[in-house]
């Protein structure tokens, strides 16, 4: 990995008679650059490690993964993609070929098979990923589509970028710019390092054995709503909450699972209007139905899916930060518990999120 510009040049003469490194100015502001240079190679560190950490939770995946760098030459394939370019003979070049891509691509292989690709990033060089679909995909495959993303407004998409620009802003003098550019590199490291502790919860929970008990809905909602009050209050939000059952599950998932809907409501309210978020329940069949149903801006049925996806956020990142981290993670906790999470719901018209749960 390329080694980050310093911020710090040596005074020569201060070198040879102190042997120290000496700041090319004594300004006290250029503290706050030094450590935000500290904090980016920290953040390096581990992007290195993610983008790892990332391949090997590939590698357990059932579909196929494949990179392509812009040669043509396949850099990374887990067991089912090598297994899938065995399987393609000699029209290998027909189908794995790079692709200059502005959005995802589906390629048609046969009847029970597709590759879905887009560009991506493998150790600082633009490659395609091509991941293996037949018949019903594996959703979570999602998750390579962005994992080092690509747009600017991306977490560690130009960090390198910033401490450059700090370099070059400071050597010519340029005390204004320096620090505007400090203030938008730590900006991201603060969005990557939220990314980073999102995506390791993602993965612990992909082998995460739930410990089942029976869990009081009523209390936990309580006292998720009491922790979140001074939010609540500022927003001006009114809650409704129905006398909620006992189920039977893991306390700490359902904990994260409800505090996530539960926030989603309050982050994603209608400013134009009062916001009220409901929460109950409902009983199908012998079993619970829980709801967290608000007046909020809604999402398009075609999105319906979508959201539960990793990586995947539909609204303006200036206006509503995130890293498209949270549905996905409520719906693998539903999943743990071998139930269903979905959505019903209308732009401007509000979200109604159900999940069911089946513990035993």
């Amino acid at each position: 990995m390329e080694e980050p510009t310093s911020i710090l040049l040596l005074d020569e003469q201060a070198k040879t008679g102190l042997n120290i490194q000496q700041p090319l100015y004594s300004n006290n502001t250029y503290t706050k650059l030094i450590e935000t240079e500290n904090r980016l190679n920290q953040v390096f560190e581990e992007y290195t490690g993610r983008i790892e950490s990332f391949m090997l939770m590939l590698d357990t995946l059932k579909e196929g993964i494949l990179l392509v760098n812009k040669t043509g030459e396949v850099c990374f394939a887990n067991e089912p993609g090598n297994t899938f370019i065995k399987s393609l003979g000699n029209s290998t070049g027909q189908y794995l070929a790079y692709r200059n891509l502005s959005t995802e691509e589906l390629i048609p292989v046969n009847t029970n098979t597709r590759l879905r690709v887009s560009n991506f990033v493998w150790n600082g060089e633009a490659c395609n990923i091509f991941v293996v679909e037949k018949e019903e995909p594996v959703k979570e495959t999602i998750v390579v589509n962005n994992a080092v993303p690509a747009s600017g407004n991306e977490p560690f998409a130009h960090l390198m970028d910033y401490v450059r620009l700090i370099a070059e802003h400071e050597k010519a003098g340029r005390l204004e710019e320096a620090n505007q550019t400090a203030e938008l590199a730590n900006k991201t490291i603060t969005q990557g390092e939220k990314l980073l502790n999102e995506a390791r919860a993602y993965t612990k929970l992909i082998d995460y054995k739930t410990t089942l008990s029976q869990v009081s809905m009523q209390k936990v909602v309580g006292d998720i709503l009491k922790s979140m009050g001074p939010e609540i209050e500022d927003a001006g939000i009114e809650i409704s909450v129905s006398e909620l059952p006992e189920t039977t599950a893991d306390k700490d998932l359902i904990i994260i699972l409800l505090k996530q809907l539960i926030s989603n409501a309050v982050k994603f309210r209608n400013k134009s209007r009062k916001a009220i978020i409901d929460i109950g329940h409902d009983k199908s069949e012998g079993q619970y139905i829980f709801c967290v149903r608000d007046n909020g801006i809604g999402i398009s049925k075609k999105h319906h899916d979508e959201v539960f996806d990793l990586f995947t956020s539909l609204n303006n990142a200036d206006e509503y930060p995130g890293n498209g981290m949270g549905l996905a993670i409520c719906k693998k906790i539903v999943e743990l518990h071998n139930g269903k999470i979905w959505v019903e719901s209308l732009p401007g018209h509000g979200s109604n999120f159900y999940f069911k749960l089946n513990a035993k």
